[in-house]
């Protein structure tokens, strides 16, 4: 277990993933130093480009480092795929709230031979 400054113990979510987070901001961007910021980048397997890693404005740097190692965007599209919906449900659902009385009528003639 790990103790904050305090003495007292530290959630695990702030053990396990905000220190890392705060550990890669800290040696990118607020304090740059080159050895962490590269022992970072090793040992989380990231291909990063010299060119990304050595520019001028720190914020590039962090960004490579952040979107190689916890890409939000594609998660979030996935994540967002996975729950939707296929578009008929989806357009079955939109017309039964946005006019259910028609829902209605279209329900009864498909049962109709």
């Amino acid at each position: 277990l790990n103790h904050s400054a305090g003495g007292t113990l530290k959630p695990m979510f702030a053990q396990f993933v905000l220190q890392s987070i705060w550990q890669v901001y800290n040696a990118v961007l607020l304090c740059p130093d080159k050895t962490q910021r590269d022992k970072i980048i090793r040992s989380l397997g990231l291909n990063i480009s010299d060119r990304e890693r050595s520019h001028s404005d720190p914020l590039v740097a962090l960004k490579a480092v952040m979107g190689g190692w916890l890409p939000l965007a594609p998660a979030v599209m996935r994540s967002v795929a996975s729950h939707l919906p296929d578009t008929r449900e989806a357009q079955s659902r939109r017309l039964a709230t946005l006019c259910p009385v028609l829902a209605e009528e279209l329900d009864r003639e498909a049962w109709l031979p």
